[in-house]
């Protein structure tokens, strides 16, 4: 049996149009020695007729091309159904519209040929933002951020080692199989290169998404995988990692003008993440009217010597704009939404 020295796989639900643009970035590289392998979640747009153009396409350049229609039960579902197929010595995982950057896997051949890494990762660029994500990280940089499908060469027999992914974790299961990876009991040979290994849009589920269980359970994989200095590592730098993403998230709202210096903000939450905005938004010397929250037995207290206020009682203030402050944005904006307030007076970070 052929074993590929790379398989593609691309897990798609109506991706229609932008596949062309993964598939025309693995036709155009000069190494041919890969696998290509697209898991449908039964799409109802033009997703098969192109996947059907382009089979041809692929066959004449001698690459294997695989494909399956079938519902799945989201993203890493059908990632592991892409492995089950797999038979390349390594695999790398992309979104439909994410491509490759020009001779990449050129560029990585001698690298791969040699067997020698487990887990072989370089750098993604950022499409929506001009951003190159995120270099070389270490244990520690693991803790707190995550690596880039889209940048990782993944050995296969990872995914018999270390399990496939964990399918509870809905948009975040490949942060979770990568704190595996980095564990040091996994005693995996890892390797950075400095090559940007592919694009992607910046848009994808987890930009828009919180994985609420994931994020839940982190502490307790930190500690699983890191043991307790690990951990300890963990909630002290968490928080700093934390107020530099709102230091740049208002940075950037301040940038497209979608808050002004002198707006005025209502807080919608008051535990650490709206403890964090506040400190982000007087960092900047916004004004900061009040905090509300959905807790009854919280409204009237003080937070930060401002009172906590129920969701009717915005209205009644001089607000501009509401910022959510917690993991729970989308419930809470529909709550917002469904007593009368403007979506455009809300902002909110999908990422906590």
């Amino acid at each position: 049996m052929r074993h590929p020295l790379i398989t593609v796989i691309t897990a798609t639900l109506n991706g229609g149009d932008k596949l062309k643009v993964t598939f025309d970035s693995i036709l155009a590289q000069r190494c041919k020695d890969v696998e290509y392998i697209l898991i449908d979640g039964l799409s109802t747009d033009n997703t098969m007729e192109i996947i059907r153009d382009y089979h041809k396409k692929f066959s004449g350049r001698d690459i294997t091309f695989k494909c399956i229609s079938e519902k799945d039960s989201g993203i890493y579902d059908a990632f592991n159904k892409g492995i089950h197929m797999a038979s390349g010595r390594y695999l790398i995982f992309m979104g439909a519209g994410d491509y490759f950057f020009p001779n990449i896997f050129h560029k990585m051949k001698n690298t791969l040929e040699t067997e020698r890494y487990d887990f072989i990762y370089g750098n993604v660029y950022n499409k929506s933002n001009g951003t190159i994500y995120d270099g070389k990280f270490d244990i520690y940089k693991i803790m707190v951020g995550n690596i880039s499908h889209q940048a990782i060469f993944y050995k296969a027999d990872l995914f018999k080692r270390l399990g496939k992914y964990e399918l509870k974790y809905k948009i975040l299961s490949d942060y979770h199989f990568n704190l595996k990876c980095f564990s040091p009991e996994s005693k995996l040979s890892i390797k950075y290169v400095k090559y940007i290994i592919s694009v992607f849009e910046g848009a994808g589920l987890s930009a828009f998404n919180p994985d609420t269980d994931f994020l839940e359970d982190l502490p307790i994989l930190i500690r699983q995988n890191f043991g307790d200095t690990g951990l300890a590592y963990f909630e002290n730098e968490k928080p700093k990692k934390d107020k530099q993403v709102i230091r740049t998230f208002l940075d950037q709202m301040l940038a497209q003008k979608a808050i002004g210096v002198k707006d005025k903000f209502v807080i919608y939450g008051t535990a650490n993440w709206g403890q964090r905005f506040y400190d982000g938004l007087k960092e900047k010397e916004l004004d900061v009217l009040a905090f509300s929250d959905s807790n009854s037995e919280k409204w009237g207290i003080k937070f930060n010597d401002i009172e906590v206020i129920s969701p009717d009682k915005i209205e009644n203030t001089e607000y501009d704009k509401i910022i959510i402050a917690s993991g729970r944005w989308a419930e809470i904006r529909e709550i917002l939404a469904s007593k009368g307030y403007a979506d455009e007076k809300i902002l909110f970070m999908k990422t906590m």
